[in-house]
């Protein structure tokens, strides 16, 4: 989704600089292309000056003749060292100049609007393009952006996960038993000798090892973007490689369903992704195994159980919820 995104980005923002494109050759073209005898427009390259007259060289001069014709001009023009009152506009010209014949690309476009001055909006489509074209590889742009939102991601999963662990700790049960799992590593003297219990809890953090399950669980660096995006293409074969095997195993040759599709099945039943169901505790995962949950009459079957679990727990609101079925089942 993250490719696409940027795809669609991408082509959107290379649509828009089309049409401001269109736009200033539209502009340009109907403000006049009627200058000089030679028809160079205003305002594009050099004006109606000859990028190559301004330098001092011939159309077919080399980049060494257009460089050095260049260096000479500066020196001689540059305005810390001319005092003359339209030094300044002859060097911005001779810059101007410079900057269109150094690039040989530029260059070939001034050369083929030389040649071909009556095509005026497509002259004036090809230097605005060239100048709002981005300097920047748009590949080296979608790297770093994905480089940036790995980095996030990984740093937020982190203060996630340690904010978690202290939420743990401030629970009295869990902070006993992480005494006593202390006590179990041999660390029980190191932690009698921490008076307050603050530097207590700190102390468990750093040395005793939390599960901390479901969306708070430890990160792992293989989720980040960077590395999902990385393993794409091995990510899709293996898809389509277990659903073709699903399709022949289980479809066409009407086999049993072996641990792994149990898993499977149980796991899209409950909505919930690999990593968070291997994390579960087995008290919790294995009976869900032996419902046979993908099969809906189970399924509606253990969401009503589990609605009478969460009344029980709570009597007032059990016994409201019993006469309200006693009050539905009498309108019946």
């Amino acid at each position: 989704s993250t490719l696409s995104a940027t795809g669609a980005f991408a082509a959107m923002t290379r649509f828009l600089g089309v049409l401001l494109c269109l736009a200033f050759a539209l502009l340009g073209g109907a403000e006049g292309f009627m200058g000089s005898p030679a028809g160079l427009p205003d305002g594009i390259y050099c004006g109606r000056d000859n990028c190559y007259d301004v330098l001092g060289v011939e159309q077919n001069a080399s980049g060494s003749e257009i460089r050095k014709a260049y260096r000479s001009l500066a020196q001689k023009l540059h305005p810390d060292r001319n005092k003359e009152p339209d030094a300044d506009e002859k060097f911005m010209k001779v810059a101007a100049a410079y900057e269109t014949l150094k690039d040989a690309d530029a260059r070939g476009d001034y050369d083929y609007m030389l040649a071909h001055p009556e095509e005026r909006y497509a002259n004036y489509y090809r230097y605005y393009k060239r100048q709002i074209a981005p300097k920047v590889d748009p590949r080296v742009v979608i790297a770093g952006l994905v480089l940036v939102i790995s980095s996030w991601q990984w740093l937020i999963w982190n203060n996630r996960y340690s904010f978690a662990r202290k939420a743990l700790l401030r629970d009295p049960k869990n902070f006993q038993k992480a005494k006593i799992t202390a006590q179990q590593m041999g660390l029980g003297a190191d932690l009698k000798r921490i008076k307050r219990e603050n530097d207590q809890r700190k102390f468990l953090l750093d040395n005793v090892p939390f599960v901390v399950h479901g969306g708070y669980s430890k990160p792992v660096w293989t989720d980040v973007l960077l590395v999902r995006l990385c393993v794409l293409p091995y990510t899709l074969y293996r898809y389509l490689h277990w659903y073709a095997s699903w399709t022949w195993r289980i479809n066409v040759r009407k086999e049993e369903y072996t641990e792994e599709d149990v898993v499977f099945l149980t796991r899209r039943a409950l909505g919930i992704s690999h990593h968070t169901f291997v994390k579960m505790e087995d008290h919790k995962r294995l009976p869900l195994l032996e419902r046979k949950l993908w099969i809906r009459a189970n399924h509606e079957a253990w969401k009503k159980e589990l609605e009478q679990q969460e009344m029980e727990k709570n009597p007032a609101l059990y016994k409201r919820w019993k006469r309200w079925q006693k009050k539905e089942a009498a309108g019946y």
